[in-house]
């Protein structure tokens, strides 16, 4: 209870000091939501200051973060990993403020003089977010809570990035965000997916570590999101399936790869034997492009990993058991996904392994059936070709 009282009455003198605390333009700020990794599109530009000798850059999360990032302090670097004080008078003053998720996860709650708050959000939104969301019983105090946090937080964002037109009208939709306030930049974590991008040590170990596990094997990467109100998807991966599943990878020398959304707890332990079946979840491998860089296809539900996905050209696969349910019972869809997945969209196991045998049989080349749709979402989804891979250099022209 005191530990409580202690973090309210910190609070309130942060937002004190929001009115008397001078802005140091040079300090540029990286929130991490707490249940979050440090990683994708906030990771990629700090990456990228760092390799320019920028340090006078703080890092704050109220949570657990890498070896890597911790190593940082050595640089002189401010990294946070607990609520304090000083971690939260250092994120309002800086001169910019780069977020991953949302203005609530730095407590900020109004735009201030000389500082730039810039959400980077941490995907394409193909399922209904934020202001999109189906609407709630509006009595209930959830949905009450939801409406203000999303009006604090249109007013607190200075900027935003897309990564393509038509991801800047869904953003301007669903954080109630003007348009003029949201820059076509492509997603900083797309630089990570360019054959010429040079990983950091970490994630140089992170890939020479998959390699040896895959020992010349090719990998099927899996990366299902979560459901708010469903079982997890890994459950479709019953006794009987499972070993259909690995007697198809033995037969074809594949593995299969494992990445649940971070927010899917269900343990992995019971369907990934280290062999044929592994665990590449975000405690594993941090950052998703060593994943995406090591996999020759990708199956996908409602995620948008399938967009980054996109400029490696290689195929994916739908797999989506629950459709009608999510449409329905969770979140809902902005796209019609079976019309603008380049891939089939498949409701069993026993259809996934027939189309990755036809793949295994075609060197996991794009098929031909699936060539115009891949174009068609390229152009929906992802930038022009002068910032394709160049995301991470226009953001930073833009915002530092």
């Amino acid at each position: 209870m005191l530990s409580y009282l202690f973090k309210i009455f910190n609070i309130f003198l942060i937002y004190i000091f929001e009115y008397f605390d001078v802005v140091d333009e040079r300090k540029i700020a990286f929130v991490i939501k707490n249940t979050s990794p440090f990683s994708g599109n906030t990771r990629a530009l700090a990456d990228a200051l760092l390799d320019r000798g920028v340090r006078n850059l703080v890092v704050y999360k109220d949570g657990s973060l890498d070896e890597e990032c911790l190593n940082w302090r050595q640089l002189g670097i401010r990294v946070y990993t607990k609520f304090s004080l000083s971690a939260l008078r250092d994120v309002h003053t800086a001169g910019v403020v780069f977020l991953g998720h949302s203005g609530r996860d730095g407590f900020l709650r109004r735009r201030k003089k000389g500082r730039k708050v810039i959400n980077l959000w941490h995907g394409v939104a193909i399922k209904r977010i934020e202001y999109l969301m189906p609407a709630e019983k509006s009595w209930s105090y959830k949905a009450w809570k939801r409406r203000r946090l999303m009006r604090v937080n249109s007013r607190v964002y200075d900027a935003m990035v897309a990564s393509s037109a038509t991801d800047r009208l869904t953003n301007a939709l669903a954080f109630g965000v003007n348009l003029d306030r949201i820059h076509i930049t492509g997603l900083p974590r797309f630089d990570y997916l360019s054959p010429n991008y040079v990983f950091t040590r970490n994630l140089q170990l992170d890939t020479q570590r998959l390699d040896t596990i895959l020992d010349g094997r090719r990998m099927v990467l899996y990366a299902p999101t979560f459901r708010e109100a469903a079982a997890s998807v890994l459950g479709s991966l019953t006794p009987e399936i499972l070993k259909d599943v690995k007697d198809f990878l033995r037969h074809h020398n594949l593995v299969l790869g494992i990445r649940p959304h971070p927010y899917d707890k269900k343990a992995l332990a019971q369907v990934c034997d280290g062999q044929w079946v592994l665990d590449v979840s975000p405690t594993v491998y941090i950052e998703p492009a060593v994943v995406l860089r090591a996999a020759s296809a990708l199956i996908v539900d409602y995620s948008s990993i399938w967009i980054d996905y996109l400029l490696l050209k290689k195929p994916v696969i739908g797999f989506m058991p629950d459709l009608i349910n999510y449409a329905t019972q969770e979140r809902g869809f902005i796209f019609d996904l079976a019309a603008i997945l380049p891939g089939p969209v498949l409701y069993d196991w026993s259809a996934v392994i027939e189309n990755l045998a036809a793949l295994s049989k075609n060197g996991f080349l794009m098929p031909q059936m699936y060539r115009e749709k891949f174009i068609s979402a390229e152009n929906l989804f992802l930038p022009s070709d002068h910032l394709r891979f160049k995301s991470v250099q226009a953001c930073l022209e833009l915002f530092s």
